[in-house]
């Protein structure tokens, strides 16, 4: 078993999310899009939609922006165990 720290954002203030998971292979964008809280938009997204010619843009444009603010480590199940048990990072 392999041991990582993710931590994601999308651009915007207050969209950060980080947490930890268990897994034998690195992670995928897709593994990381599972779990991020805001994957699907967050609030007031509306407001910023119209600045694009159609919907399907304004998504190409979001994911690009959070695999821009995403990072992932391989760290020790020492660390791990730290993390969650003494920081409060949730496992995912």
């Amino acid at each position: 078993m392999k041991y990582w720290k993710i931590k994601v954002g999308n651009g915007m203030c207050g969209c950060d999310d980080k947490w930890l998971m268990e897994q034998n292979d690195e992670p995928t964008m897709w593994d990381i899009m599972d779990y991020y809280i805001y994957a699907a938009g967050y609030a007031g997204q509306e407001n910023d939609i119209s600045d694009y010619v159609d919907e399907e843009e304004y998504w190409e444009n979001y994911e690009t922006d959070i695999m821009e603010n995403t990072s992932y480590e391989e760290i020790t199940k020492e660390e791990f165990i730290k993390l969650r048990d003494e920081e409060g990072w949730e496992v995912r």
